[in-house]
């Protein structure tokens, strides 16, 4: 699919199941696809989103961009408050992402990839067993 000329590829799982608040998750995943968008702008690649369910069985939700990558000094702060490495915005973003995955005692995470790009992953854990 492509929107401003942003490829963007698509791949979910069927029967992923977790318990969260939708607008919560939702927002994170904006969130998410704002900065992948941002960051393969002027790029001939795209962005990912893949959603399945680990082997520990949790919904994991990958975005990826073919951006500038994300150097290790950068990963280590990016979910603090106020840091960004952008000319513009507050830098709270991903702070209040980690926020939000933190209170589904869920995680998020975000990496450089090999050969460029970043990969941010959100996990949620699986609902709990039936009656």
């Amino acid at each position: 699919r492509e929107s401003r000329g942003t490829r963007m590829d698509v791949a979910i799982a069927d029967g992923l199941l977790a318990l969260a608040d939708r607008d919560q998750i939702a927002q994170v995943l904006i969130n998410l696809l704002r900065n992948a968008a941002e960051s393969s702008r002027d790029t001939a690649g795209g962005i990912g989103i893949e959603a399945a369910r680990d082997d520990d069985g949790w919904v994991a939700v990958r975005v990826s961009d073919s951006g500038r990558g994300i150097d290790p000094e950068v990963a280590e702060r990016i979910f603090d408050p106020y840091f960004t490495t952008k000319s513009y915005g507050l830098g709270i973003g991903l702070a209040l992402c980690k926020g939000i995955m933190d209170g589904h005692g869920g995680t998020i995470s975000v990496a450089g990839r090999p050969g460029g790009g970043a990969v941010s992953t959100i996990r949620l854990p699986p609902p709990p067993p039936g009656p």
